[in-house]
């Protein structure tokens, strides 16, 4: 598994932003100069950029991907190739693997009813195991079950047409993430943990550990 993270504040530099954009396939640069906000502009760049690392080493682009029913991207005819897009604050996050695979990043900030959510959308497990801890190992646990739980769903393709509170997450006596519920399905979590404010996870579908690896931080500032 290849995962590859960038921060898009370099791209607040027009010259930068405009030169970049100038290398997007057709469809992604619509797409980008149809949306209004600057920051969401940066951001769908910088998912296209990282995009286009991943594609390119398997001699494919962007304009050859198709959109599944429920959003996720996906290249026809590539049985063993997956990949996923994520981005939040200022991060932007890809993730490439040989089996379906999803990844979330999520900023943390100082959320005032994140009881309130979790108990709208979390199993009543993890809420419970919120209220277990002090308040700010709370507050963290919230993002980490938020981001584990995004990936679960965007790796299986269903997106939100799978309820959060469906099923479930649990950490093992060594905090590894473990899926929980009504499904047999086979998943692997990887949490990364850089200490930037930011929550980071991955989930590999049809495998119960992640062998090996692999993550490369991309310097807009030096494209």
């Amino acid at each position: 598994m290849d995962i590859y993270l960038a921060d898009t504040d370099p791209l607040k530099d027009q010259d930068r932003f405009e030169r970049l954009l100038l290398q997007m396939p057709e469809n992604r640069k619509k797409k980008i100069l149809r949306m209004a906000d600057p920051a969401n502009r940066r951001l769908s760049l910088g998912a296209g950029i990282l995009l286009s690392k991943v594609l390119s080493a398997h001699g494919k682009t962007e304009d050859q991907t198709e959109t599944e029913p429920q959003g996720k991207l996906y290249l026809p005819g590539e049985e063993h190739f997956f990949f996923n897009l994520s981005h939040s604050g200022s991060r932007v996050m890809c993730v490439a693997a040989d089996v379906p695979v999803g990844c979330d990043v999520q900023q943390c900030y100082d959320i005032s009813e994140y009881r309130k959510i979790a108990r709208r959308f979390f199993s009543q497990d993890e809420t419970a195991a919120m209220d277990n801890v002090p308040e700010e190992e709370a507050k963290q646990l919230f993002f980490r079950y938020w981001v584990l739980k995004e990936s679960y769903i965007k790796a299986s393709g269903k997106g939100f047409s799978t309820p959060l509170n469906s099923f479930g997450i649990h950490f093992s006596e060594n905090g590894v993430p473990v899926l929980c519920g009504d499904s047999d399905e086979k998943t692997a979590f990887l949490e990364l943990k850089l200490n930037d404010g930011y929550f980071y996870a991955c989930c590999l579908l049809g495998k119960t550990f992640i062998e090996q690896f692999r993550t490369e931080w991309i310097d807009f500032f030096r494209l």
